[in-house]
């Protein structure tokens, strides 16, 4: 096959092509599949119908462009003949025709004649074939898309194909008669299927340009065919053929009448319309005598037009070009070039092209619905936004491999809601961790300051707190410096403790691992503070096994400054800690748990902050939570402070959750993680 037989007559411009499926739905032979979400063209399974063409309102389908083919034909030394479609009169509307026709002459053309007359000569063969065989059915063959569509998708209907040459085909043969056997002949129409006609044609017919094409010859010319001299085309004449270009254009050139009572001639045009009659057809629900089915809604309405006229306005212009031909109708000499042609062959032959797919089991479709959310009939919208016209259709066409699972519109609207739940999911996630992060590197700041302060602090402290006693153990009994004495040295003890709380704070000392039974623990650090009979202190142990591996010095610490903020937090009134111990074979989980007033959600952003308390002056250091949450992301655990200050939510009080690595081992695997 030669490189120009094989160029694709129909492509996709993607940069062009934005996924709205128009072209899948409008495409009657499901010739176009979409990979990646670009519309492509099935070569093998397209008819070159154009209706993907004249829908695209992005121009992303593109005809195969063969000017440089008309140059080649234009510079030969042969005779070139220019056949024009009847329905050239709605492309050439804004000076006379014969300009058009003199620009045709100007480009090089030997002759320029109209197909009109083919048309004339294929109707007679219509009406010879029906007298013949009144009995068989017949589908005309003067649309090839049409034909095509058979030979590729209804083989069955292959034998009642109307074994009549094209109105094209028919006027190369008699322009070759009439002129010259080896002259090259152009086809000009409004037809992009005629380009695949032309090629299959035996060399009956050179090139099939559409009307935009030469439009775009001419400027490429410097022509502009509205001011060429005026040309008649040249013999044979047309009758009126010319009606070809409107739907029902052969009945009438025929003298055949659809009659709606007997049904004997039936004509469909348009996508659908064919389509549906060739299926009736095949099911002998529609048996006429003669189909005649065309895939546009007449040839005016062909892809090739470069001009976009509604389609009443062309067949407004079809009818006065023809009106004013009849004027000048030569019937004597049109039944001579009749005559002249009745040795012609107008037989035509058709091959089988079969591109129907197996269907895909029952099984493989319902299990590929429920892939796209149809897990019943009631999913299966069958809307249509895919670009076919069921649930199934598109199911199939996914199986084949020539669609995708993102064309379905619901399907993509649940996973976009699915991806943006992920993803506000994610937003807060980052946004804890973002949170937690800063308050680490705030804590490892504060930490670093904490020991400097600690450290340069606590040597003179500790020499004013010796020399403190020794003054109390002197003059303890003077009564005029008793007081003042006493007084220094609580404050130094005060001052003492908040160094202390700083290097616990922002110690870096290695957890010391031991086996340790946590209810046993917490049991013995309740014990040890010193609590009102007003406040009743309860522990709850909810997993069977209290022990986990940690530093006991440490848990205790923990222990004993959540039992004593709660405590603080009742503030003398009566109610009740409860200390709960849960967790898993991995996780031990410790909860401390007031019915105090809560903490005001406007300082719960702060509870961690270093020498924030909102304890009286000398009560609180503000440093017992951050001590906590530094011993507890030692031991690689969280901490989570829950609290509702609001009683008609519910009771009041603080929940502070405490959740550490059971093991060692657990430690270790979520330290090699994070390395990792």
């Amino acid at each position: 096959m030669s490189t120009y037989l094989s160029q694709p007559i129909i492509s996709t411009i993607k940069e062009k092509c934005k996924i709205c499926y128009t072209c899948v739905r409008e495409c009657p032979a499901r010739a176009i599949g979409i990979s990646e979400g670009q519309a492509q063209i099935i070569q093998e399974k397209c008819i070159h119908c154009g209706n993907c063409i004249k829908v695209c309102s992005r121009e992303a389908k593109t005809i195969l462009n063969e000017i440089d083919k008309l140059d080649t034909i234009l510079r030969s030394a042969k005779k070139k003949i220019a056949i024009i479609a009847p329905s050239f009169p709605a492309e050439f509307t804004y000076a006379p025709y014969t300009r058009f026709i003199g620009a045709l002459f100007e480009l090089g053309f030997d002759h320029v004649c109209e197909v009109a007359f083919g048309a004339d000569v294929v109707a007679g063969a219509y009406k010879e074939l029906l007298l013949k065989d009144d009995k068989k059915s017949w589908i005309a063959t003067t649309c090839p898309a049409v034909v095509s569509y058979i030979e590729k998708y209804q083989v069955e209907l292959i034998p009642h194909l109307a074994p009549i040459v094209s109105p094209m085909i028919a006027m190369a043969k008699i322009v070759k008669l009439f002129y010259d056997e080896h002259s090259s002949v152009v086809f000009i129409g409004p037809c992009i299927a005629k380009k695949h006609e032309a090629r299959i044609s035996n060399n009956d017919i050179d090139l099939s340009v559409t009307f935009k094409e030469i439009k775009e010859y001419f400027i490429k010319n410097n022509i502009d065919w509205r001011f060429s001299k005026d040309r008649e085309f040249d013999p044979p004449h047309s009758n009126t053929g010319g009606l070809f270009a409107i739907s029902g254009g052969l009945l009438q050139t025929a003298h055949l009448k659809e009659d709606l009572l007997t049904g004997d001639i039936v004509r469909a045009d348009g996508r659908i319309n064919f389509v549906q009659a060739l299926r009736s057809f095949k099911k002998e629900e529609l048996r006429p005598k003669l189909l005649e089915t065309l895939s546009c809604e007449g040839c005016i309405m062909g892809p090739g037009f470069a001009q976009k006229l509604p389609q009443y306005k062309k067949r407004n212009e079809m009818s006065r070009y023809l009106q004013s031909r009849m004027k000048t109708f030569d019937e004597l000499v049109w039944t001579q070039n009749i005559i002249k042609t009745q040795g012609i062959d107008l037989g035509a032959t058709f091959t089988e092209d079969n591109q129907r797919v197996v269907k895909p089991s029952e099984l493989l479709i319902k299990n590929t619905l429920f892939k796209l959310g149809k897990k019943n009939s009631d999913d299966e919208l069958n809307c249509g936004a895919c670009g076919y016209s069921t649930c199934k259709e598109h199911a199939v066409a996914i199986i084949l491999g020539v669609a995708e699972n993102e064309m379905c519109l619901p399907y993509t609207i649940e996973r976009l809601k699915t991806t943006i739940s992920d993803l506000e999911y994610s937003y807060d996630e980052l946004k804890k961790v973002k949170q937690i992060l800063n308050h680490r590197e705030k804590l490892a700041s504060m930490g670093q300051l904490a020991a400097g302060i600690a450290h340069e602090v606590n040597n003179p402290l500790g020499v004013v707190l010796m020399y403190a006693h020794i003054l109390l153990e002197q003059h303890g009994q003077d009564p005029d410096l008793a007081h003042d004495l006493e007084m220094i040295v609580s404050q130094s003890n005060r001052c003492k403790k908040i160094v202390s709380g700083l290097l616990n704070f922002s110690r870096q000392n290695k957890v010391l691992y031991e086996k340790v039974n946590i209810y046993d623990l917490t049991n013995h650090c309740a014990d040890s503070i010193g609590v009102n009979d007003h406040i009743k202190i309860k522990i709850i142990t909810l997993y069977c096994d209290s022990c986990a591996e940690v530093d006991k010095d440490q848990i205790s610490q923990v222990l004993i400054n959540l039992i004593n903020n709660a405590i603080d937090a009742l503030d003398d009134q009566k109610g009740e800690i409860t200390i709960t111990i849960d967790g898993n074979e991995s996780t031990l989980i410790i909860k401390v748990k007031d019915n105090g007033p809560g903490i005001p959600e406007k300082i719960k952003p702060r509870i961690f902050d270093p020498f924030f308390t909102t304890k009286q002056i000398g009560k609180g250091t503000g440093l017992g939570l951050p001590v906590c949450y530094g011993i507890v992301k030692m031991h690689r655990g969280n901490v989570t402070v829950h609290s509702n200050t609001n009683s008609a939510e519910g009771e009041t009080g603080t929940e502070v959750i405490i959740e550490l690595p059971r093991y060692e081992q657990v430690i270790k695997r979520r330290e090699e993680y994070v390395q990792d």
